[in-house]
């Protein structure tokens, strides 16, 4: 077993977690989204201010490690480096957990070629990002999609795709954009493209107080990861860390017993967010299944 899973962790070129990241970078990671239920997908909204079940504590860690990175931050930009890293999955569901608080918070869907936020949002109208930075459209709550994920969280989406859509968000109309939904909102939260496959995610860059780079545990190749330290030393990017996504649980994977979080807090819960029997220690455990009772 010991060579199997020698071997096994020698042929993984996928970054195998928070380590991985902090060996080979100097970024910091905001956060680890634990692995998702089989099933979800990117437009599920997986927290939920009633809910104590790890995924979502893994949320409300996220949002409370923010005012570490840059307090006071109201545009968040999320981007990665490849398509199916889940970085929409992560801002959907850290819109939501965020307005829990009772915050205004505005999704702004900047990826006008692929549309992804848009589409989840069940948005069918041509208005939106691409219309107003053209200029056809002045008012930006005629655009506004209200209340889509929660009661305080509100999409404005992409719009109709353009024929040049980098040129476009070079327009001086997305520091308008970004100062008009200042006035309205506690925070606005960019959902870009990945940062290596075109040049949008650099050019909204400009906007952004935090950025937000989504990588996905056993995706992403980890020579990758010296090209970020590359982007961050060179600040190519504004204030950027990085959240993990899809962490697997290694407790469960090598039996080491801990878990995500290290047993703290999470194992009081169970996944819908009740209340569960607090775990007994080992030996007690093992004195019932051998006498059918209590120790004495």
């Amino acid at each position: 077993p010991f060579v199997y899973f020698r071997l096994r962790e020698f042929w993984n070129t996928g970054v195998r977690g928070r380590k991985d990241v902090e060996d080979m970078t100097t970024l910091p990671v905001l956060g680890e989204i634990p692995v998702r239920k089989e099933g979800m997908g990117d437009g599920q909204i997986v927290v939920s201010e009633n809910k104590n079940d790890r995924i979502t504590e893994a949320f409300r860690l996220l949002r409370a490690n923010l005012d570490f990175m840059n307090k006071g931050a109201k545009v968040l930009m999320f981007t990665s480096t490849m398509a199916g890293e889940g970085k929409t999955f992560v801002s959907r569901n850290l819109a939501v957990i965020l307005a829990g608080t009772g915050k205004k918070v505005v999704l702004v869907d900047t990826d006008i070629r692929k549309r992804t936020q848009s589409k989840l949002s069940g948005a069918k109208c041509k208005e939106g990002v691409s219309t107003f930075l053209s200029g056809i459209y002045t008012d930006i709550s005629e655009l506004i999609i209200p209340a889509q994920l929660h009661p305080n969280v509100d999409v404005l989406p992409a719009g109709s795709i353009p024929p040049n859509p980098a040129e476009l968000l070079m327009s001086d109309r997305l520091e308008l954009l970004i100062a008009e939904l200042k006035k309205h909102y506690d925070y606005i939260i960019l959902d870009n493209v990945p940062a290596l496959v075109v040049a949008d995610a650099s050019i909204v860059n400009r906007v952004a107080e935090i950025t937000m780079y989504v990588i996905r545990e056993g995706i992403l190749d980890r020579r990758y990861l010296t090209e970020l330290e590359r982007l961050h030393r060179e600040k190519k990017f504004n204030n950027m860390c990085v959240v993990l996504n899809d962490v697997k649980d290694k407790g469960k994977r090598y039996g080491y017993g801990y878990g995500y979080g290290y047993g703290y807090g999470y194992g009081y819960y169970t996944e819908d967010g009740g209340r569960k029997r607090k775990h007994v220690s080992s030996r007690s455990s093992l004195l019932k299944k051998l006498f059918n009772k209590k120790r004495i």
